[in-house]
């Protein structure tokens, strides 16, 4: 990547984010990263060598472009890359990254936050 990594954590925290999304047809939870831009040909490009590089694709959406990574493996990648650069949004990068480390994270933490719900 011709992008350096101090530079894509200085997009990252300027125009990306970090969440966590229930997807209630596959009872799970899904984290993603991605950075969103108004689409010129100059951001196409750059979105588009980020997500190059990290084995995704670029999502195109009215006026603009996002970098999507949902991927553990990916996100791990980018976590390791761009973490130590980031300012603003490194302790989300360092909760996403122990919600990695969890066994089968996507349906045993499912299970758990319905188990806690039912005793509120």
């Amino acid at each position: 990547m011709s992008i350096s990594f101090p530079y894509v954590a200085g997009l990252f925290d300027g125009e990306g984010s970090v969440g966590l999304y229930y997807m209630k047809g596959r009872n799970m939870w899904r984290p993603v990263v991605s950075i969103d831009q108004k689409r010129d040909t100059r951001s196409a490009k750059l979105i588009s060598e980020i997500a190059e590089y990290y084995g995704s694709r670029v999502y195109y959406s009215g006026p603009d472009c996002r970098f999507q990574l949902t991927r553990p493996d990916a996100l791990r990648r980018f976590i390791t890359d761009v973490a130590p650069f980031t300012i603003l949004k490194r302790a989300q990068l360092i909760v996403l990254e122990t919600w990695l480390d969890f066994p089968v994270y996507t349906y045993r933490v499912n299970l758990t936050l319905k188990a806690l719900k039912r005793r509120a």
